[in-house]
């Protein structure tokens, strides 16, 4: 994106990316949002990274259900995330799955988004829309990244990260 000097990438482009690190999208059946027949969203979250000029990339958890008000469903982390990162971030902003293997699914989708805001510092927002399907899996709905077309690569690895990765690479 950078190299074509897109500003935005959206749509099945920047969905396509993010299947690149692991995380699982809905597949559409149609031309609409909305999921196969038979399947409905549980439960649905925001993952949103954004940088912010002291502490660097920041992950943004964010619950985008009504139930949740008083700014509940809600929590900031710095990235690198491990599982263990991931399911205190979950814990803060409250999120309360249907079973276990949703805790590790949605563990797992925020390692993989950590994952990548770490080895891409030409990103400089990104949102994904997180579903929780009856299916009891978690999958990315929608996805917008947002190039940093101002960035040059420096002399350190990971310019936008307040948090070193451990072991260096």
């Amino acid at each position: 994106a950078v190299k074509e000097n897109k500003e935005v990438l959206d749509g099945e482009e920047a969905m396509g990316f993010v299947r690149n690190y692991g995380i699982q999208t809905l597949k559409k059946t149609t031309q609409t949002d909305d999921p196969a027949p038979g399947e409905h969203p549980v439960d649905e979250w925001a993952l949103r990274s954004m940088r912010d000029t002291d502490f660097g990339t920041a992950i943004l958890f964010i619950s985008m259900n009504d139930r949740n008000k008083y700014r509940t469903g809600f929590a900031v982390g710095l990235p690198p995330l491990n599982q263990v990162l991931a399911r205190r971030l979950m814990d803060d902003a409250e999120f309360r799955p249907p079973s276990r293997s949703v805790t590790g699914d949605m563990s797992e989708f925020l390692v993989n988004f950590s994952n990548l805001v770490v080895d891409f510092p030409e990103i400089k927002e990104i949102e994904i829309e997180a579903v929780v399907m009856s299916d009891s899996r978690v999958y990315g709905k929608n996805a917008t990244i947002e190039v940093d077309s101002n960035y040059q690569r420096g002399t350190t690895q990971y310019p936008h990260l307040a948090i070193m990765p451990y072991p260096s690479r």
